[in-house]
């Protein structure tokens, strides 16, 4: 077993004041950092572990480094590095109040997809994440927008996101700089590997232009 002194040291140095313990894993392989509450801790790329008793861990290796989301997972469950990630598209139909908003009707519906995260153990399959790709009020659903012009809608909303975000800014290539400056800083913010979802967006983009 490793000396566990860098990860300590390294533990302490993100909040010393709520540190409660750093424990060895069985594989040697790493430290389980636990703190009292998750303040500074999303910043890092990596899921934290959420206890039962409402604390937070991290994972830290051996010589003090903070690993990101996907060395952290094949190292915390390497029952999973076999197994890979598949994005499907699938059409839903919600029933959202008339009232809400396009945005809140979004939230609404992530929330609730969001129940069907986990693995199922019938069928060895877990849905990991969900992401809202593109919302079709019942006017474009029943209407007679085609298929083809989906990539054009979307691509005005974005426009009129930026242009109330970005106003100031005249440039669109500069509004699109900023805005994706600003959502790096939203996924460190939130523990998120953004070249991941850069990666899973980009997929989704090939479907819908090949549409």
């Amino acid at each position: 077993m490793s000396n566990p002194q860098k990860a300590w040291e390294s533990a302490e140095g993100i909040s010393a004041e709520r540190l409660m313990a750093v424990t060895a894993l069985e594989t040697g392989a790493g430290y389980v950092a636990r703190f009292t509450t998750d303040e500074g801790l999303r910043g890092f790329g990596q899921s934290l572990i959420q206890h039962q008793n409402g604390t937070f861990g991290i994972l830290i290796m051996p010589d003090g480094r903070i690993p990101q989301e996907r060395e952290a997972r094949a190292i915390l469950m390497p029952h999973l590095a076999e197994r890979e990630e598949v994005i499907a598209t699938v059409q839903l139909a919600f029933e959202c109040s008339a009232a809400a908003s396009l945005h809140d009707q979004g939230r609404q519906i992530h929330d609730n997809i969001t129940r069907l995260l986990g693995e199922d153990m019938h069928t060895d399959v877990a849905c990991v994440t969900v992401s809202i790709a593109h919302l079709s009020p019942e006017a474009e659903t029943y209407g007679n927008v085609e298929p083809s012009n989906v990539p054009s809608i979307q691509a005005e909303r974005m426009g009129e996101t930026l242009a109330e975000h970005y106003g100031d800014i005249e440039s669109a290539g500069e509004q699109l700089r900023a805005a994706l400056c600003d959502l790096r800083h939203f996924a460190d913010a939130n523990g998120l590997d953004f070249s991941r979802w850069d990666q899973s967006a980009a997929k989704h983009y090939g479907a819908e232009a090949d549409q």
